[in-house]
């Protein structure tokens, strides 16, 4: 993989720097550097030869160097390759997602946002070149860190042609589910889907958590405290889920 045909780094420092003779060699100098340390990001991914690949990496250089741009280089490019269908076998093409972690602090968290913006216009190699991509956060309009819940949401509205950077702070990991029925109810789900629960399985169960529920027996998220709760799976109905 290389650089994606439709980002031109050199273009956000044209335009800080304007028509100035004096600065040309320089710009042409940082672009150059830049482009060459994206596609040697990209080849440490993304190789042909997989022995060569690396699953982590650490970008590091002084303060001013476009650090920030790079990785946001790395990351449209990989999602160019998706929507173009030139994708290496292996990553995802229906729900094509870069996310990207940032510390918990607001202004760091609203740093990137800002940096993904002024990149996607920015470093379009042509007025509009990057319209395709979708920048979004957790909650939209909001600092707030949101859930994995809100991730997710935002998650399924991308889509092979119009792929997403979705930017949010680390915190969002861990953050409280603060819809519990939901996450009861997804939590069932996911646990029903993987061990292939028959119907009638699945309708016993919710009909036993409504019951818990209503006496005040063990409710549901101690159900699905698989760590303490193996008592409660003693059921022949459903040895799967024991």
């Amino acid at each position: 993989m290389k650089l994606s045909a439709d980002i031109d780094l050199g273009r956000s420092l044209r335009q800080v720097f304007g028509n100035n003779p004096d600065f040309t060699a320089q710009i042409e100098q940082d672009c150059a550097r830049q482009s060459d340390t994206t596609s040697a990001i990209l080849r440490r991914f993304l190789g042909s030869n997989e022995s060569e690949r690396r699953e982590l990496m650490i970008l590091a250089d002084e303060v001013g160097l476009g650090k920030t741009y790079v990785a946001l280089a790395v990351a449209i490019s990989i999602l160019d390759a998706i929507r173009r269908g030139e994708v290496p076998d292996g990553l995802p093409s229906n729900k094509p997602v870069v996310l990207v972690l940032t510390p918990t602090n607001d202004a760091l968290f609203n740093k990137w946002m800002r940096e993904a913006e002024a990149f996607k216009t920015d470093c379009a190699r042509h007025d509009g070149g990057l319209s395709w991509l979708q920048i979004r956060c957790p909650i939209d309009y909001s600092t707030k860190s949101g859930n994995v819940i809100n991730l997710s949401a935002q998650m399924r509205d991308a889509t092979p042609g119009q792929p997403m950077l979705l930017i949010a702070k680390q915190s969002v990991l861990g953050a409280a589910l603060h819809d519990h029925d939901l996450w009861r109810r997804r939590s069932l789900a996911s646990l029903f889907g993987h061990f292939r629960t028959p119907t009638e399985t699945r309708r016993y169960w919710c009909r036993r958590g409504r019951v818990f529920d209503k006496f005040g027996i063990p409710e549901l998220n101690e159900l699905l405290d698989l760590r303490s709760s193996a008592h409660l799976w003693d059921d022949s109905l459903s040895p799967d889920l024991e």
